[in-house]
């Protein structure tokens, strides 16, 4: 079984925006814990509302910038916002970067065994390598075709959790 993408370029901002809805949902109480002592102070001294205030606008954006710095400069980041193309066998994934003439300029392969488990979106799939936290790879559903698409979601149950 063997299914190949056509050359696609995801923007950067989708995956920081998947990145930090993703890192959001499962570090939420970082976020809570650095503005909640502020609030409760603030029901005994009403200067600690403006602490309260500082943290919500000063020390929440500087977590969310490194979580920026920490996940955007990451190997699995930057394979899925450079022009690529992917092809599935029953092995591996074998991920090929292009340049602007479509010639390819590097492989890398990642086995099955690499990913540990799977997203599928209504537009993207996104594989997570084992042992690596929230970093992820993003494959984007529009460059299959229709039947390569139906094949790689029938394919990724088996291959990953094998």
């Amino acid at each position: 079984m063997e299914a190949e993408s056509g050359i696609f370029k995801t923007d950067a901002a989708v995956y920081i925006k998947r990145l930090f809805s993703r890192y959001l949902s499962d570090k939420w109480y970082v976020f809570v814990l650095t503005v909640l002592p502020f609030i409760i102070l603030s029901f005994f001294n009403l200067n600690f509302i403006y602490v309260a205030l500082m943290a919500v606008f000063i020390i929440l954006p500087m977590l969310l910038g490194f979580v920026y710095v920490y996940y955007a400069f990451s190997e699995e980041c930057v394979s899925s916002i450079r022009r690529s193309r992917i092809k599935f066998n029953d092995s591996s994934v074998e991920w090929e970067y292009v340049d602007e003439q479509n010639e390819t300029i590097n492989t890398r392969i990642y086995k099955w065994t690499d990913f540990c488990r799977y997203e599928i979106t209504t537009s993207y799939v996104l594989l997570y390598p084992a042992g690596k936290g929230l970093r992820f790879l993003l494959l984007p559903l529009y460059a299959f075709r229709t039947e390569e698409s139906i094949l790689l979601l029938k394919i990724l149950p088996i291959k990953i959790n094998s």
